[in-house]
């Protein structure tokens, strides 16, 4: 290396290389290879005008030049503008392939932020990145608010996107403001978020559908009919059952749950992976299968006993959107209120808590950090209307005592 600008510094203090015209030959090729990378076409009318595309706040700009080099100087500027500032999606990719690239988040939390992006930023991901004030983003977020009559998790998930993408912009210095205090500002209180009102049907399966839900499934045993009376006796999730493998089976009535299944969409294909990791660090946990139930499992090995996983049709392991798909066939068969496995789950849960189990065991079942978590989400009331008015009609303060 020395040796070489030993070389370069003599040859331009003899003169052989004239320094000035070096400098001009790399700034052309410099405007050169910005011009042949532009990602707009480049054309020459009818007319004899030169034409191109440059990004504007409002979207893609027509520009139109008489001469080709006024044109390229257009080009030139406009991509060095685009390095040193870039837009909000433009950032917003940058942080999200870097977050991926160190295994910060999965393809699958990229694929949902990509989808919350695409939704909410499509005009607010076109401004350049400097032209935002901390103003903007609060106005952007209350706007976004008012206009999807957003929920709180909804909303809640959105300000995380916000705040990644401007955390990026100020590590490389494209803002110098910070987002962390920042949605203290927001006018914006709990009253405003969308209420979203199910009815008891719509979350867990009452105590007559599931008595019919499990006759059907115990007469019907496929595989897939097999896995989804799996949940309804241990309440694990989907996920988490299409991903159990021969290992996890610790006895005939105990499960490890150690991984899950991972969805998203890459190059327009649906991509359907296993994460060696639950949903949370809670979701580490050993379920059980009650007295009774034991013919379960060992039929689902017999099905599938030299495969990795346990459930696998013609040699493909069976995704949580099959599963998906056949309960949804089943309760239309039978009659019941359309409901996803994940119901299932909030029904396994409410039993726990109907029958009075400890807290502790009740958390552990369920791979909860904590029993409000099943408490506020997962306990719902799921007797039938006739059940409910013979509790009501059994208290002593109602009972019959008059004629009328």
């Amino acid at each position: 290396m020395s040796n070489n600008s030993e070389t370069l510094q003599y040859a331009i203090d003899s003169g052989i290389i004239d320094i000035t015209c070096l400098q001009h030959e790399i700034e052309m090729k410099k405007r050169k290879d910005k011009i042949e990378a532009y990602k707009y076409k480049i054309w020459q009318g009818s007319n004899g005008y030169w034409y191109t595309y440059i990004d504007d706040s409002g979207g893609k700009k027509l520009v139109k030049k008489k001469c080709r080099d006024d044109l390229d100087d257009v080009i030139v500027k406009a991509s060095e503008t685009s390095a040193d500032n870039p837009t909000v999606e433009a950032v917003f990719k940058a942080a999200e392939a870097r977050r991926v690239e160190l295994k910060k988040i999965s393809e699958a939390t990229a694929y949902r932020d990509r989808k919350i992006f695409k939704r909410h930023c499509s005009e607010f991901g076109k401004r350049r990145i400097r032209t935002i004030t901390p103003a903007d983003i609060c106005t952007f977020m209350e706007e976004q608010l008012a206009e999807y009559d957003l929920t709180s998790k909804a909303f809640s998930n959105l300000k995380c996107l916000v705040r990644q993408i401007f955390k990026y912009a100020r590590k490389n210095d494209y803002v110098s403001f910070g987002i962390a205090n920042m949605f203290d500002d927001l006018d914006v209180s709990d009253r405003e978020f969308h209420k979203s009102v199910k009815e008891d049907k719509q979350e867990v399966y009452d105590e007559d559908e599931l008595d019919t839900l499990i006759s059907y499934l115990t007469e019907n045993p496929d595989i897939v009919n097999l896995g989804i009376l799996l949940i309804c006796v241990t309440g694990m999730r989907v996920g988490e059952m299409v991903s159990l493998k021969h290992e996890d089976i610790i006895s005939d009535t105990a499960i490890a749950i150690r991984r899950t299944e991972s969805y998203y969409m890459k190059d327009g294909k649906h991509i359907y992976e296993v994460k060696d990791a639950p949903k949370t660090d809670a979701g580490i946990r050993t379920v059980v299968i009650p007295t009774g139930y034991e013919w379960i499992l060992k039929k689902i090995r017999l099905a599938n006993p030299f495969g990795e996983y346990l459930f696998c049709r013609n040699g493909k392991r069976i995704t949580a959107s099959t599963v998906r798909d056949r309960l949804t066939v089943i309760n239309k068969k039978l009659g019941i209120y359309q409901k996803s496995p994940h119901k299932l789950r909030k029904t396994y849960g409410t039993i726990l808590l109907d029958n009075g189990l400890d807290n502790r065991l009740v958390v552990e079942l369920m791979g909860h950090s904590n029993i409000s978590v099943t408490e506020n989400h997962y306990h719902i009331n799921r007797r039938s209307l006739s059940k409910k008015q013979a509790i009501v009609s059994a208290l002593p303060e109602f009972s019959v005592t008059r004629c009328y």
